[in-house]
């Protein structure tokens, strides 16, 4: 700052013999304007603290000008870090203070929580939920594009603290391109000491893996395939049952009453009415299975009488179009179960059905009216 300031004295003798050059009313302006531009220059270009002083001289020697934005920016920086170390500080033991009052929160929240777990099931949509997760939590959620996938969309929401504290749940909820719910995410932010923060699982559920795992009974652990060589597990579908046999098979009664034909619109308006409902799609596969039996049956028969093939009675029932519609809805209704497993389960499935069919067929002879 010496060095600065004598700087100043010189430049101010220098201008004062300029003016002793001068007369009257201009030299004493000229004077009076140098006079306030030095007091000036020395209440602003100099600070307190003595390290911005000695750094901002040393890095603008030759520019008085620069050399005060330089400590005003100094100054101002440090100022603005102590404000926000400040401000920390104050969160910091404010979260503190909160802390007790979250614990006793904590069971409120967390039983909003579940409850918007409990809301979403596996035939949700994000248009239905949004109404009541809305009224639950009041407060509106937002619908909008999934980062990962701009094509699918994510409802967003959070559950707040009642406490003095930036702690709240967040609420991802993710739907696929048609709507259908995928999973529920819930995440802790800015949580107390001694609380995870992050996923939380028992708020969580993946509805793409629950549906799969309901779609069949994989293996029913309490028997075991009679004869079988390797004694894996028989494959066992809820779906699949002597209710379902029976239904299937007076199903069949009334439609072959139209022939083959008739028996294939049937199969083709099961799978339409199932839609992507899993255990429909699994009884529409064994009504498909025994159509096709059927006809294949029947082709055999026509091979001993006229030694040729006649063929399926139309394209759905060839083995190419049944080949391809089994393996696509074994990949939808039955996921991860070996083929073997399927074929030999409905199978016998077909078996039942068939011993079914010829009691129906019976009880109709004997009983005509």
């Amino acid at each position: 700052m010496v060095g600065f300031m004598g700087a100043l004295i010189i430049m101010f003798l220098k201008q004062r013999r300029k003016m002793q050059r001068m007369t009257g009313y201009s030299k004493n302006l000229v004077f009076q304007s140098w006079a306030c531009l030095f007091i000036l220059i020395s209440l602003v270009g100099c600070t307190s603290d003595e390290q911005i002083n000695r750094e901002c001289s040393l890095e603008y020697k030759n520019s008085i000008l620069a050399r005060m934005q330089c400590i005003q920016n100094r100054e101002d920086d440090k100022r603005q870090q102590k404000a926000d170390a400040d401000k920390i500080k104050a969160e910091n033991q404010r979260e503190k203070n909160a802390r007790s009052c979250i614990a006793s929160d904590l069971k409120r929240i967390e039983g909003l929580a579940k409850q918007v777990d409990d809301l979403v099931t596996e035939d949700s949509t994000l248009s239905k939920l949004q109404p009541p997760i809305d009224n639950l939590l009041v407060s509106s959620s937002q619908i909008r594009p999934s980062d990962d996938n701009i094509k699918e969309n994510v409802l967003i929401n959070t559950i707040k603290t009642k406490c003095d504290s930036k702690f709240h749940y967040l609420i991802n909820i993710m739907a696929d391109e048609t709507g259908k719910v995928k999973s529920i995410k819930l995440f802790s932010e800015d949580s107390p000491e001694g609380y995870i923060e992050g996923y939380i699982e028992d708020f969580s559920k993946n509805l793409v893996k629950i549906r799969q795992q309901e779609r069949l009974d994989f293996f029913d652990q309490s028997s075991r395939v009679q004869g079988s060589s390797n004694g894996e597990p028989a494959l066992s579908l809820k779906s699949i049952n002597k209710k379902t046999i029976n239904a299937v098979a007076v199903r069949f009664t009334n439609a072959i009453e139209n022939g083959m034909s008739g028996i294939t619109a049937d199969v083709m308006k099961c799978y339409q009415d199932a839609k992507f409902d899993n255990q429909a799609i699994q009884v529409c596969m064994l009504y498909d299975l025994m159509a096709f039996r059927l006809d294949s049956e029947d082709r055999a028969h026509w091979m001993q009488s006229i030694q040729k093939d006649p063929g399926p009675i139309n394209e759905y029932l060839s083995q190419n179009a049944f080949s391809s519609r089994l393996d696509n809805n074994m990949e939808i209704a039955l996921t991860g179960v070996p083929q073997k497993h399927v074929f030999d389960f409905y199978n016998r499935k077909c078996d039942e059905l068939e011993a079914y069919l010829l009691k129906l067929h019976n009880e109709k002879e004997n009983n005509p009216n």
